[in-house]
Order: structure tokens, then C-alpha cells, then sequence
């Protein structure tokens, strides 16, 4: 993704055009304009507070889908490079907040808002990021002189522990990188013993080099996005999945409600959100308000979120 930030007035002359590109862009998840299926979320989220979050997730006329399918990869880069500003959580204490008490394997789910393509994805939260570990976590763990992951020293070294699947494909990033965003949902695998550990963060470093999936199709295994890459390397974490214009697809919206209601596999560690005045760490109460306003709302302006609390 781009570092570029556009300018107000080019973000004004080049509205219309990127929303276009971004209704083409969602072309990459469709097949046929089939009825949309939300999954076992919905039947797993009754009797929660977040019972009904996560409907009508297809917000796009599906012919229109349909005819950008075969454009979606070159539209997709187009799209996902473009930055209108910084992400309320870009900053370091937010980093450290955010890596406090994080072990390997956690999931990282972020919400960008300053991002044209977090903006435009259903949900409250687009993208998924792995935390592989840093260097001593991996010795601690007896995984670091695999030979999977020996190429990776140096980068890993170098601050670059986590690993996701973006344009152009799977790589490792830094706290940097996966933290310019505005907010961020912790959840951990259920994946306790050491052995089983090991081989995830092997076959995680194993994944690096794929291509990105930007037909979000859980039936393709040459090409993964990004919360397809933390489900078919740990799919212990049972992410569930729903059709999305006629493709089976994981929508992280869904795997953050079922893990902060108890109803997931995965467990619940964290909240952070920033807004324009600064960011705060939350708990479960907050991301469930923050997720159900989400739903309930057209825009997707976190200050239109509850005000942060004095730190």
C-alpha cells in the first residue's frame, strides 16, 4: 500500500472516480449474483448483543460486480494505494500499547478508515494480520532455526513480526506498517500446545511469496487474502465464513463478533481505537457498542464512534 497521502483537493476532484473504482473492485467476489448467505453467524449470534450485526453486508449492485470481476486485480492495487490521511493509531505508544501482551499467533484485526480500501469493504474491520513473534519469542518457542524460517532472520530481526496477505502477496511488516490504522481487534487461536504452535508459524513462514487473493474465494488454495491466511494456516480458530456475492469468503466483522460475544473459537484480548483527538485502549463492552454503531450507520467515521475518555 501507498504511504502517499492525496491532497484535499485532489481528494475532492478524484471522489467520484475512486468510489467508482471501488464498487469495481468488490467485482472480485462474485461468480454468479446468487442470494446472499451470512453464514453461521447469524444463527451463533442470537441472544447477543450483537444479534443482527453483520446483515446486509452485500451494499453493492451485484450486476455491476459482476462486469468488474476480470478488472479486479489491476483495480484492486489502484484501490488499496490509495491513503487520505495518517491512521489515528500511527504513533508509538499506541504500538506498544497494542504489542503488550501479545504472544505468537495472535490475529490482529484493523480497521482503516483513512484507507480508500477500508473504507469501501463491508464492516467495521477490513483487514487481518498475523503476529508471528519476534526473535526471542521464536527461540523461547524452538522454532527459530527452522529452516522455514531461517531466510526471514534478517527482517524479523529487523522489527518485521508479523505477517499478513496484501497486494501484491503474502510478506512480513513491522508494527509500523500493520498500525496505520485508526483501530484494532486482538483475538487468539485456540492453538495451546508448543508442537502445534511450531508448525503454524512454519507453515506461515512457508506461505510467504504466495500471491494475493483478490477474488476473496475460499476455494482457490494458489492465492490467499488476507483473513484466508490466518484461517487455512490455523483452522483451529474456525473462522466462519459466509457468500459474499456468490463467493464463500471469511468477513472479519464476523470473527471479531463471535470472538468478543464468546460465541467463536478465538479468545477476545484486545481494543484499541484512535479518533482525531488521540486513542485509548477499550474493553469488550466498547468494541460490542462500536461494532452494533457500525452496523447501524452508513458512514464510517470512527468520531462518530463514542467520545475516548481522558487518559
Amino acid at each position: 500500500m501507498a504511504n502517499n497521502l492525496i491532497s484535499r483537493g485532489s481528494r475532492t476532484l478524484a471522489g467520484p472516480v475512486l468510489r467508482m473504482l471501488a464498487w469495481l473492485v468488490l467485482g472480485a467476489a462474485l461468480v454468479a449474483c446468487t442470494p446472499p448467505d451470512p453464514g453461521v453467524s447469524k444463527r451463533e449470534l442470537m441472544n447477543t448483543p450483537l444479534e443482527g450485526c453483520c446483515a446486509n453486508a452485500e451494499s453493492y449492485p451485484p450486476p455491476l460486480v459482476h462486469l468488474a470481476n476480470p478488472l479486479a486485480p489491476v483495480i484492486g492495487r489502484i484501490v488499496g494505494g490509495v491513503v487520505m490521511r495518517k491512521g489515528y493509531l500511527a504513533q508509538p505508544a499506541a504500538y506498544a500499547a497494542a504489542e503488550d501482551g501479545l504472544r505468537p499467533l495472535d490475529v490482529l484485526f484493523v480497521s482503516s478508515n483513512g484507507r480508500l480500501s477500508g473504507t469501501m469493504l463491508p464492516g467495521l474491520f477490513s483487514h487481518a494480520v498475523i503476529y508471528l513473534g519476534s526473535e526471542a519469542e521464536l527461540k523461547a518457542l524452538g522454532i527459530w532455526d527452522d529452516p522455514a524460517l531461517k531466510p526471514h532472520h534478517a527482517a524479523i530481526r529487523a522489527g518485521k513480526t508479523y505477517i499478513e496477505s496484501s497486494s501484491p502477496g503474502v510478506h512480513l511488516s513491522d508494527v509500523e506498517y500493520v498500525l496505520a490504522t485508526d483501530a484494532v481487534a486482538i483475538l487468539r487461536p485456540p492453538i495451546k500446545t508448543r508442537a502445534r504452535q511450531r508448525e503454524a508459524v512454519r507453515d506461515f513462514a512457508r506461505r510467504i511469496g504466495s500471491d494475493f487473493d483478490f477474488h476473496f474465494d475460499n476455494a482457490t488454495d494458489d492465492k490467499l487474502y488476507c483473513a484466508e491466511l490466518a484461517a487455512k494456516t490455523m483452522p483451529e480458530a474456525e473462522m466462519p465464513t459466509r457468500r459474499l456475492y456468490g463467493r464463500q469468503t471469511i468477513m472479519p466483522d464476523d470473527v471479531v463478533a463471535l470472538a468478543v460475544t464468546g460465541r467463536g473459537k478465538m479468545d477476545f484480548v484486545g481494543y484499541l481505537r484512535g479518533t482525531r483527538t488521540g486513542w485509548h485502549r477499550y474493553d469488550r463492552e466498547t468494541l460490542i457498542a462500536d461494532m452494533n454503531m457500525h452496523w447501524r450507520t452508513t458512514r464510517r467515521d470512527p468520531d462518530r464512534l463514542r467520545p475516548l475518555p481522558p487518559n
